[in-house]
């Protein structure tokens, strides 16, 4: 028997393996570059709603610090930004009351938006001292 020793190539099995790991490695590129993609729409939206419930805090505060009687405020809605939906809830209630004279009122902020096929939401929360 002879052995040749002139061949030079890779074996079936050999192309195979090193098929196998091409695929996983393009996998795990894809899946990092699609959560990557994710994290970074997530961070984008956040931006971009910030600034609007800084000024609604802002707004609501105002109000109940002055006259808290005749607030009448959307508690709900729905906000544009861009091609963008955000959904915001806003809830407010006297946190304390010290003899008719100063309340601590306790204000929620929330706004929600579908990010992909998962919901997602920011939550902020301010207080307003009204003295009479």
């Amino acid at each position: 028997m002879m052995l040749r020793t002139g061949n030079k190539g890779f074996t079936f099995i050999e192309a195979m393996a090193a098929t196998l790991v091409l695929a996983l490695g393009s996998v795990l590129i894809y899946r990092a570059f699609f959560i990557t993609l994710d994290s970074y729409n997530y961070c984008n939206d956040r931006l971009a709603v910030s600034p609007w419930m800084s000024g609604k805090l802002w707004e609501v505060e105002n109000y109940l610090s002055r006259s808290p009687e005749t607030l009448s405020m959307e508690n709900r809605g729905m906000l544009l930004v861009g091609r963008k939906s955000f959904d915001w809830e806003m809830a407010y209630g006297v946190v304390d009351e010290i003899k008719d004279v100063s309340k601590l009122y306790d204000i929620s902020l929330t706004v929600s938006w579908e990010e992909g096929r998962r919901k997602v939401g920011i939550s902020r929360n301010a207080y307003a001292l009204y003295k009479k």
